[in-house]
């Protein structure tokens, strides 16, 4: 494509490609190379020209970004040019970028810059520069991440952060929010599941539902905590249900456990002494008929020392 000018002066972009590095570099420089075609009147040019590389955002008008490359003196074969050009690493951050040429033919001379029109978009080539976090070594930051401290590393802003399923609306994904690092779902009946394997091939060890239930060794929670097998706590609450000083867990035939009142004795402690009182005691009888009773049958009733025989 041919780009003229006042004084006839066209250039053909050919190409814009982002610099090979090596693949075990820490790093890639923000260089690519650009490839064109300079004219003269219809004529290609050779020789030596001057040269001057500007970046905007914008086809006309705009600021613009980052500093000017220049190229004095630069040769051009039978009209045929390359150069690399570094507009710095923050130039590209994914937004539109088109490229303005300024060439001085001949070179050294004391005539004005020519500025070829339009400017020349840059294609998406220059951004695969972001790739060099997948180089060994380096840190991934994704969207405004000045320096990336972790190998992945997202910019510093609430909301989500990664989606593996779902719609803008409803997702299966991660974010924070709040102070609060967050795992959702795309419904209120979906549940969280963890286990080993794959998923066409998966092991389930424990469940949360979308109702709140958790299971821990099954995977159809009933209650809030639901545990198919032995737990072990180094220590135990259970409020309501009766909770109060003095009491004691009992069970019904279900096993719901509840705090019942201990019920009242007639024995009683003072000091280190025991004493009963509102009835007979009776030893081997339930129908006792004195203070001390025994059961109604002859042998031994009170040993002071020995053994059985």
């Amino acid at each position: 494509m041919n780009f003229g000018c006042a004084a006839h002066v066209g250039a053909i972009l050919l190409s814009l490609m982002a610099c090979a590095g090596s693949a075990s570099a820490q790093a890639l420089d923000p260089t690519f190379t650009y490839q064109g075609r300079l004219e003269a009147a219809g004529v290609p040019v050779d020789g030596t020209v001057d040269l001057e590389f500007r970046l905007f955002a914008t086809t006309v008008g705009g600021s613009q970004i980052g500093s000017t490359v220049s190229r004095p003196s630069w040769p051009v074969v039978a009209g045929e040019l390359t150069t690399p050009i570094d507009f710095g690493p923050t130039a590209f951050d994914g937004q539109e970028r088109y490229l303005q040429i300024a060439v001085r033919s001949p070179a050294g001379s004391s005539g004005p810059f020519v500025t070829l029109t339009p400017r020349q978009r840059i294609a998406p080539t220059p951004y695969a520069m972001v790739a060099k976090s997948l180089v060994p070594g380096a840190n991934l930051g994704i969207g405004t991440v000045p320096n990336a401290h972790t190998p992945l590393t997202f910019s510093s802003t609430t909301g989500s952060k990664i989606s593996l399923f779902g719609n803008a609306t409803q997702q299966y994904g991660m974010g924070v929010q709040n102070n609060a690092f967050q795992l959702y779902t795309d419904s209120a009946s979906a549940d969280f599941v963890f286990g080993h394997g794959t998923s066409t091939s998966f092991t389930e060890r424990m469940r949360i539902e979308g109702s709140g239930n958790v299971g821990i060794g099954t995977n159809a929670p009933t209650t809030k905590l639901d545990v198919v097998g032995t737990g072990r706590f180094t220590g135990f609450q259970l409020t309501g249900n009766g909770a109060a000083a003095g009491r004691f867990l009992s069970s019904n035939a279900q096993g719901l456990a509840s705090w019942v009142a201990a019920p009242v004795s007639q024995w009683s402690t003072t000091g280190a002494n025991i004493s009963f009182s509102g009835g007979n005691v009776g030893i081997g009888t339930t129908t006792p008929s004195a203070p001390l009773s025994f059961a109604t049958a002859s042998g031994t009733k009170l040993s002071f020392y020995g053994n059985a025989t």
